[in-house]
């Protein structure tokens, strides 16, 4: 009937470019793909760019470092009918009730069982490599893995890897994700960043970066990538941990207060205070 509906899953695990020109629509997961067409306006969004400038990164979702190319955000749908495009959001992260126990080692079983699932619905049969530093997070994360693997019959099918930074300066992080590893049980694979210089090589990417990206050591990070697919086809980190849990206190404070729960704010953050010293 001349309608198509897109869709973006909630994670945006998968990006989605769209530009319309004239009565044509196109869409594509590679912004590339939409540069190459010869209706496609090369003309830069300066607004993205000075987003980028002043934060590293664009943050407005549905901008693109290109005017006439847009980028469709997470959990949103786009309608194009009639030569006129709609978006909506259909999906986004509730913020559920708040999870009381009576006891601390209750929390930890919780959290436990939670972290058990997440690892088991994201490791295939044939294994992982987890981009382990030797800190808490990737560390908790790959003997996660490596415990749920063992019971599958999977011995063998974890591989760790990790970066130091010597002789830039004394860096423990090789030291310690070798211990980890060796607890663990798994393999550990070091790789070593200390001589590379800051945008250095980056014509022998062999990829095309459509847009800017904030990252020095873009070079070594494909390497790590190149290194890792050479072992698996899923990688694990323990990137988001700090993110999850103190980027979620201030949206949990306004849930509290729009339904008028001052009790829970006075006990859940005063506790927090008095015990810390900060919010």
């Amino acid at each position: 009937d001349g309608r198509l509906f897109c869709f973006r899953d909630l994670m945006g695990s998968r990006p989605f470019f769209y530009s319309q020109c004239t009565e044509r629509f196109c869409f594509s997961n590679r912004l590339e793909a939409l540069l190459a067409l010869p209706q496609t306006s090369i003309e830069f969004d300066y607004h993205y760019f000075g987003d980028y400038l002043l934060c590293g990164w664009c943050q407005d979702l549905e901008r693109t470092a290109y005017r006439t190319i847009k980028r469709l955000a997470p959990g949103h749908r786009l309608a194009f009918s009639g030569n006129e495009v709609t978006i909506r959001r259909f999906a986004q992260l509730p913020i559920e009730e708040g999870f009381h126990r009576e006891k601390d080692e209750e929390y930890i079983e919780e959290y436990r069982y939670l972290l058990r699932r997440a690892v088991n619905e994201r490791i295939p049969a044939e294994g992982a490599v987890v981009f382990m530093s030797g800190g808490l997070d990737s560390t908790t994360v790959a003997a996660t893995a490596s415990l749920l693997l063992k019971k599958r019959g999977a011995t063998s099918a974890l591989h760790a890897i990790t970066t130091d930074y010597r002789p830039l300066f004394d860096d423990r992080e090789g030291d310690s994700a070798a211990l980890a590893a060796r607890h663990i049980g798994i393999p550990l694979q070091v790789l070593h960043g200390g001589d590379d210089l800051p945008f250095a090589s980056w014509q022998g990417l062999g990829s095309f970066l459509p847009e800017p990206r904030h990252e020095p050591y873009l070079v070594s990070l494909f390497e790590q990538y190149r290194e890792a697919a050479q072992h698996a086809r899923v990688v694990l980190t323990g990137n988001g941990g700090d993110d999850i849990l103190l980027g979620n206190a201030w949206p949990y404070l306004r849930n509290l207060l729009s339904r008028l729960r001052f009790a829970e704010v006075v006990k859940s953050f005063g506790t927090y205070f008095v015990r810390h010293g900060l919010l």
